[in-house]
C-alpha cells in the first residue's frame, strides 16, 4: 500500500484550496468506502494525501431550496434512507441506498462520493439520472452545474473538472402522481454489488396512457443509460404487458449492441428484459383485464427484499 498524507479541510473554500495546493496531488476523502477498498487493492492510483471532508457542515443535509430539493454530497447512505423528505418525493433513491444492506457501509458512505467513484455497479446514480438530477461542483474559479448523466463518462470515469469537487445535487422532487421503483439484481440479498440495477418512474394520464416514463439502466452499461428509446416507445400508449415485453426486449437489444456479446451476456439479457417489464408494471400499473405476468428469475425490488 502506498503512503500518503491527510488533512482535514473546515469549509468548502478550503478543501477546495487544499485540492488544488500546485505540487500536491490529493484526493478528497468522505466516507472513504470506495476510496480505501482501492487503495488497499492498489487501483487508486498515486496520490499524495487525502483531504478529508465529511465534516464540513455545507456539505451535509438534505432540504427543499426554492422548489428544488438539494443532497449535500457528504450526506450519507443512512441520512438518506431515514429522510421524510426523500421518502415523499423520490423513495427510490432511499430505496437505493438501502440496497446496499449493511449498516456499517450506509452509516459511511456518501452521495457524492458514490456518484464522484463512478462506478458501473453503482447503486444510486441510475436513480440520480433518473431524477435528471445536477451535481452542483466548487472549483477555484466558482461553482458550476452539471447534470449527472453528463458527469458520469465510463466506469471508474468522471468529468469532474481538475480539483472540482461535488458540493451538492439538486433535483426537482416527483409529482404526488409519477411512480418510483428502484431494482437490483445481484448473487445475494446481503451486501451484494449489482449484476444489474434501475431506476424507473412514470405517470399516467386521466384516461389512462402513459403520459411520462423514464428509465435507467444500470451495472449492465458502462454508465447509468437513460433509455430514451423505449420511453419513446412508451409515451402516449396504453400500459399492456405486450407492450412492456416490447420495451424489455428493446432495451436487451441496445445492451447487445453497445456493450457486444461477453460470456454474462445470455443471462444479463434475459434479466434485464425481465427487469424492465417488472419496473414498468410497477410504475404504469396495468388495467384490471390484464393476465398478470409471473417470472422466476429471483429479480426483487428493494421493498421486496424488506
Amino acid at each position: 500500500m502506498n503512503s500518503f498524507g491527510y488533512v482535514r479541510a473546515g469549509s468548502i473554500d478550503e478543501a477546495v484550496a487544499l485540492l488544488n495546493t500546485p505540487g500536491v496531488n490529493s484526493r478528497a476523502l468522505a466516507g472513504g468506502t470506495d476510496l480505501m477498498v482501492a487503495v488497499r487493492a492498489g487501483e487508486a492510483g498515486s496520490f499524495d494525501r487525502v483531504v478529508d471532508i465529511s465534516t464540513i457542515p455545507d456539505l451535509r443535509g438534505i432540504a427543499m431550496v426554492g422548489s428544488r430539493a438539494r443532497i449535500g454530497a457528504a450526506t450519507t447512505f443512512s441520512e438518506i434512507m431515514r429522510s421524510g423528505l426523500i421518502q415523499q418525493h423520490a423513495r427510490f433513491l432511499a430505496d437505493a441506498a438501502h440496497s446496499v444492506r449493511t449498516m456499517q457501509i450506509t452509516n459511511m458512505a456518501t452521495l457524492g462520493g458514490n456518484v464522484a467513484n463512478a462506478a458501473a455497479a453503482a447503486d444510486t446514480p441510475p436513480v440520480l439520472v433518473c431524477l435528471d438530477a445536477e451535481a452542483i461542483i466548487a472549483t477555484p474559479a466558482g461553482q458550476q452545474r452539471m447534470p449527472v448523466a453528463s458527469l458520469l463518462r465510463g466506469h471508474l470515469k468522471n468529468t469532474l473538472p481538475a480539483g472540482g469537487l461535488i458540493v451538492a445535487f439538486e433535483f426537482d422532487p416527483l409529482s404526488v402522481d409519477t411512480r418510483n421503483t428502484f431494482l437490483k439484481l445481484g448473487r445475494r440479498n446481503a451486501l451484494t454489488i449489482s449484476r444489474i440495477n434501475m431506476a424507473a418512474t412514470g405517470r399516467l394520464q386521466a384516461d389512462g396512457h402513459i403520459a411520462e416514463a423514464r428509465l435507467v439502466a444500470g451495472a449492465c452499461f458502462s454508465r447509468p443509460r437513460r433509455a430514451r428509446e423505449v420511453e419513446a416507445l412508451l409515451q402516449g400508449r396504453l400500459p399492456s404487458a405486450a407492450l412492456f415485453a416490447e420495451a424489455g426486449q428493446l432495451l436487451m437489444r441496445l445492451m447487445v449492441q453497445e456493450v457486444g456479446q461477453r460470456w454474462s451476456t445470455e443471462y444479463k439479457a434475459l434479466a434485464l428484459a425481465a427487469m424492465v417489464e417488472e419496473a414498468l408494471e410497477t410504475v404504469l400499473p396495468l388495467p384490471a383485464n390484464e393476465t398478470e405476468t409471473v417470472r422466476s428469475i429471483g429479480v426483487k425490488s428493494v421493498e421486496s427484499m424488506r
